[in-house]
């Protein structure tokens, strides 16, 4: 849960700019659809995924995750799975 939390909060928190989905606006989409997906575990995680993505050099992959989730709404989990592992590859990577 703690992942899939994570991995949530760093999709919505890359929201660099232009029509980018933002970690808090995705956070809101998943509280109001009722996902299951508490909002401030959520935005923290998200939030800390971005900055730990953006330290990478993984923003892209950040950025690409977090429009998946937008896009997938509750079935982000199996909709998502290529983008999560990308993005936590990345951001685990030494």
């Amino acid at each position: 849960m703690k992942r899939n939390v994570l991995a949530i909060a760093v999709g919505l928190a890359l929201a660099a700019g232009g029509c980018q989905p933002t970690v808090k606006r995705v956070c809101g989409h998943l509280e109001d659809a009722s996902c299951d997906v508490p909002y401030h575990d959520c935005v923290d995680d998200g939030e800390a995924l971005e900055e730990r993505a953006a330290e990478r050099s993984c923003s892209d992959l950040f950025g690409e995750y977090l429009s998946c989730i937008d896009d997938a709404g509750c079935a982000y989990e199996s909709v998502c799975e290529i983008e999560a592992e990308a993005v936590f590859d990345c951001v685990s990577a030494e």
